[in-house]
């Protein structure tokens, strides 16, 4: 459990938020409120950002409302980026023998492998076999790419940004634990969505997740992460929400993440990230609560 925080030892110097059921409406859109907020973060001189397990491309169409401030955490943390630039400040590749021999295995486990390569422009995905599932309109924007190509193609050509599993959960880590007999533990397992009882899984690069990414954001800041508030909802931000000094849930986000919280804001729909941040700029403190 988060402690209740009081008195604020530890000034808000920086707002991270995650995107998708937190700074976004379901439909995607971005409440007008929301926007307000982010100005009057401005206007108090606090650089805010965003840690999303979503790609370049597929954040792009946000990205715009986050320029010029703090670096931006993307792909859960294997890349950060600086958004005007786009220089790199971290870019962590899941090895290619790892990511071969587990595209090797799915079938075997009856799981959906979608293999991510680049970071930028360039990112592609390829699917091991046709997919008609509830993940389908996600993956659709992330720009799929269907054509047949060779495996050694893949994995010998360019980086290997993860791979994603989709399927039962159970198999997955059934595959997992065959894979760590073989390598080890030098990759990052994140859990990002589970819906309608078929699970969203991520294999990354080594010591990949929004926690480690944050406190490479706060070493390149020169902050303490204990001055972060971080705002989140899902599986994939639970790490960040024991890291982060002023952890924050939307009232939509799971139960394990508002345990976590030391506030509890309103939904996703109903601009609950600028509920959060005018409720900070206001009172400068936090006490547990719900919405």
């Amino acid at each position: 459990m988060a402690k209740i925080l009081n008195g604020c030892e530890y000034p808000v110097k920086l707002v991270v938020i995650d995107l998708d059921g937190t700074f976004l409406h379901d439909d995607k859109s971005i409440p007008e409120e929301n926007l307000s907020a982010l100005k009057l973060l401005e206007q108090h001189d606090i650089p805010y950002s965003i840690s999303t397990g979503r790609s370049y491309v597929s954040a792009l169409p946000f990205l715009k409302h986050f320029n010029n401030h703090a670096p931006l955490i993307l792909q859960n943390g294997a890349l950060i980026l600086h958004p005007g630039s786009k220089e790199k400040l971290q870019k962590i590749a899941l090895d290619a023998n790892i990511a071969r021999f587990v595209f090797s295995r799915v079938a075997a486990y009856d799981l959906h492998c979608v293999i991510s390569k680049g970071w930028l422009d360039d990112a592609c995905l390829w699917l091991n076999k046709p997919y008609e599932g509830i993940y389908m309109p996600y993956l659709e924007k992330h720009g799929i790419n269907l054509s047949m190509v060779c495996q050694d193609e893949l994995f010998t050509e360019g980086e290997i940004s993860e791979l994603i599993l989709l399927g039962s959960e159970e198999k997955m880590y059934q595959l997992i634990g065959e894979t760590v007999a073989i390598f080890g533990d030098d990759f990052s397992i994140i859990k990002s969505f589970e819906w309608q009882g078929d699970t969203f899984m991520e294999l990354m690069g080594p010591q990949v997740s929004k926690s480690h990414s944050l406190h490479r954001l706060c070493t390149y800041l020169n902050i303490s992460v204990q001055s972060v508030l971080f705002i989140g909802d899902n599986y994939n931000d639970l790490d960040a929400m024991r890291t982060a000094g002023y952890p924050v849930a939307v009232a939509n986000a799971l139960e394990q993440v508002k345990d976590l919280a030391c506030f509890v804001s309103t939904s996703n729909n109903e601009g609950g990230v600028a509920y959060a941040i005018r409720h900070m700029l206001g009172q400068w403190t936090f006490e547990k609560s719900e919405r």
